[in-house]
């Protein structure tokens, strides 16, 4: 890559940068939202559980339409704790045989409904960070 080249990239990854330092955590997740919709249904909508899911199909390695409800809610766990990880409360310790992930709480989670919520959209801001740059 030529000099020219690589001070484009800088200028581009720095106006980006700029940018989402620049948006608040409701136009963030707005974001993350709207690049998370190819994995559903047209016209649905992805909400914070959405957000969850997504995160655990990442990190289970499944596909979601091979899925019993079981294994969903189990999916749906292993994405709050590899969302949450990202903040320091869970670490993976190792998989399952069938290859679910295993977490293990690493910090107390017991706060407020309202401190919860807080923690819960950073940290989703956080695991899914790469999307605003895109």
């Amino acid at each position: 890559m030529d000099k020219v080249s690589k001070n484009l990239l800088f200028v581009r990854t720095f106006d980006i940068n700029l940018i989402v330092k620049a948006m608040n955590d409701n136009e963030k997740l707005a974001v993350i939202a709207s690049r998370l919709e190819k994995f559903f249904d047209a016209g649905s909508g992805v909400g914070v559980q959405e957000m969850i899911f997504v995160a655990g199909l990442q990190v289970v390695g499944k596909c979601q339409s091979s899925l019993t409800q079981v294994d969903k809610m189990d999916v749906m766990h292993c994405g709050m704790c590899a969302i949450l990880e990202t903040k320091g409360y869970f670490r993976m310790t190792g998989r399952r045989d069938d290859g679910y992930p295993i977490y293990e709480q690493v910090q107390d989670i017991n706060m407020e409904k309202e401190a919860r919520g807080e923690l819960l959209r950073d940290a989703i801001i956080s695991y899914y960070g790469d999307l605003l740059k895109d």
